[in-house]
Parts: C-alpha cells; structure tokens; sequence
C-alpha cells in the first residue's frame, strides 16, 4: 500500500495528502496542479508568510540539487563514450 504524500498549492497556501501514485492533484481553490513536498514535509500555517517562504526555497534548492545530479551523472557518462 502506498504511503501518504503532501501536496501543497503555494498561491492559495493550501495542502492536501494524497498517495504518491495517484494523478496529479489540484487544488480545489484555484485549481491548478499542487506540488508534491514528500511524506514528512510539515505545512505551515496559512498566516505564516515566513514559513511559506522557506517551504518555496526549500523547493527550489531541492529541485537545483536533483538538476546538479543529473548534470554530473551525464559528464560522468560522457566520460565512458
């Protein structure tokens, strides 16, 4: 059975939990796709700008990360040709 993940709609400062394996989820305020923060991600409240803030770098550092490893992997692989 697949485990809970957070989802969470960054404009309307919304969450929802859902499976990892679903389809996308939306949000039910604006409607747009909400983005997947993993299983212990803990959302902060709707009045907390700060915490709201962090959570958007938190992302954004997450996603220069994934994007730095999938560089290096390819030179590595270059490497080998």
């Amino acid at each position: 059975m697949p485990s809970n993940c957070t989802y969470v709609c960054f404009p309307c400062r919304t969450s929802a939990s859902r499976s990892s394996r679903s389809a996308p989820v939306l949000c039910q305020h604006c409607g747009e796709e909400m983005t997947n923060m993993g299983k212990q991600f803990r959302v902060p409240r709707k009045s907390d700008k700060r915490g709201w803030e962090n959570a958007k770098r938190i992302l954004e550092e997450r996603e220069t990360t994934s994007h730095l490893r999938e560089v290096r992997r390819r030179i590595e692989m270059s490497k080998y040709r």
